[in-house]
């Protein structure tokens, strides 16, 4: 039996959770617990100091004041540990209180879509994680990862078959979900808590009023993804047992059918037909202005050895002839938006340096360097455990193609240049997009500095 209770045993497990992955909660929402942490770091600090010298282990003073250090350290940490049950009890309390509502706000986020966000209280946040675990353990919802779909849509066209390819994008996705079918297959299912359920409705409720419309999940809140991975299980099991389909990949709402050309010669357009039938049953709709076709089987298609090419997640698939090569081979490149979205980060860097230089040139150009470290190079997650990283590398993995990145260091260097200052360019001669990506160049930024760095991006293309 899944434990799907909202008490202070499976907040502490969230608290936990969140912790390793570098989200420090107790600032947030538990400030004695905050100070003591910060007590626990200065007396760290403190041991860091007295082990600098290569003779402390010798000096028995030393050593006495290690060790009690470390005792101090300990009983810090038991303290704050308590402290956090204790406030975690309260939240508990709180939540399993009759009075207890959770709340929901609109606001503006990318591309000029409204976004919902939760109260900023500490009761809202632990419900709303312990809904995101009930519903992924009761139903085995596993979110969609960009990485394994694009490796899945490279390693299929890999093959030495010929396919035909189908991207189909459904309309205005997370707005058009049916949520009267949704919360009639919760009731029917009988998986969830009673708790469960009646916090899931509260938050559609609250959607309702703020958004005036009878269907669709908010956007932002972290149980709209869950829910809308179980509307479109049944739909992926029902695309995944077509008669032809060789590959059915989704992610979020960008799907790609990749379709055998066999004896049978299944139309793409009749599967696309039963695809569309299938998102139909659950209320949603293909965006006909986005789907797609392509054909990786006919010869005629056959330029200058490219028999096709199409984009998805990020990245540029290319199935060609090389040589005397008797099958054809994959290259993979970063996709056309991501080089877009890259173009206007460099861009924007620039016209801020170019603004706030007449007021602190110091300041602004140690933070254009900064954002050019950033867009160029590699950088591990700050607070993150699982040593997580991101940038150039990282979020373009799979591409072995990189004369788009060359393309990108010569617009760096003729913004540069636009500035008229030899420091600058001199600088940004060791920045290079395909020497960060070939080499993984790492740079390290505190959390006030990737703050600094981020913000002048907001609202970038995507």
């Amino acid at each position: 039996m899944i434990d799907q209770l909202f008490t202070a045993k499976n907040f502490r497990k969230i608290f936990d959770s969140q912790n390793r992955r570098g989200h420090d909660l107790a600032s947030r929402f538990f400030p004695d617990a905050h100070a003591i942490s910060s007590e626990i770091r200065d007396r760290a600090g403190r041991i860091r100091k007295i082990r600098a010298a290569d003779d402390w282990r010798l000096k028995k003073d030393l050593v006495d004041q290690v060790n009690k250090i470390r005792t101090e350290i300990s009983a810090c940490r038991l303290r704050r540990s308590r402290l956090i049950d204790d406030q975690l009890q309260i939240t508990s309390d709180r939540v399993l209180s009759s009075r207890f509502r959770i709340d929901i706000a609109a606001k503006m986020g990318p591309g000029g879509k409204i976004v919902y966000v939760a109260d900023g209280s500490p009761e809202s946040y632990f419900v709303l994680k312990q809904l995101q675990n009930n519903l992924r353990r009761a139903y085995s919802i596993k979110q969609s990862n960009r990485h394994d779909a694009a490796c899945q849509v490279r390693g299929a066209l890999a093959g030495s078959l010929g396919y035909e390819i189908v991207r189909l994008d459904v309309s205005q996705f997370y707005e058009s979900i049916d949520r009267k079918m949704l919360l009639e297959k919760l009731d029917s299912d009988g998986i969830l808590s009673t708790a469960s359920k009646k916090f899931i409705r509260q938050v559609l409720d609250c959607y309702q009023k703020l958004s005036g419309m009878d269907r669709g999940l908010p956007r932002g809140i972290g149980i709209s993804a869950y829910l809308a991975e179980l509307v479109l299980s049944e739909f992926d099991a029902c695309v995944r047992c077509i008669e032809g389909v060789v590959l059915h990949c989704r992610y979020v709402d960008d799907i790609v059918l990749i379709l055998m050309r066999d004896s049978s010669e299944i139309a793409a357009l009749s599967i696309k037909g039963v695809a569309e039938e299938k998102l139909l049953e659950v209320g949603l709709r293909i965006n006909e202005k986005k789907t797609r076709y392509f054909n990786l089987s006919d010869p005629a298609t056959l330029i200058r050895g490219r028999l096709a090419r199409f984009e998805y997640l990020g990245y540029r698939f290319t199935k060609c002839r090389s040589g005397n090569r008797v099958e054809p081979r994959v290259t993979v490149e970063i996709g056309a938006k991501k080089i877009t979205k890259y173009k206007f980060r460099m861009t924007r860097s620039f016209s801020i340096y170019n603004r706030q230089r007449s007021v602190c040139r110091r300041r602004a150009f140690r933070e254009l360097i900064a954002r050019l470290k950033f867009l160029t190079g590699n950088t591990k997650l700050v607070g993150n455990k699982s040593s997580a990283a991101t940038g150039i590398y990282y979020s373009n993995s799979l591409a072995n193609k990189t004369e788009n990145l060359s393309l990108l260091d010569k617009q760096l260097v003729r913004l540069a240049k636009r500035t008229r200052s030899r420091n600058l360019v001199k600088r940004i001669k060791s920045m290079r997009f395909k020497v960060g990506f070939e080499e993984r160049v790492y740079h390290n930024f505190n959390t006030h500095e990737l703050g600094r760095i981020v913000k002048g991006w907001k609202y970038a293309p995507r």
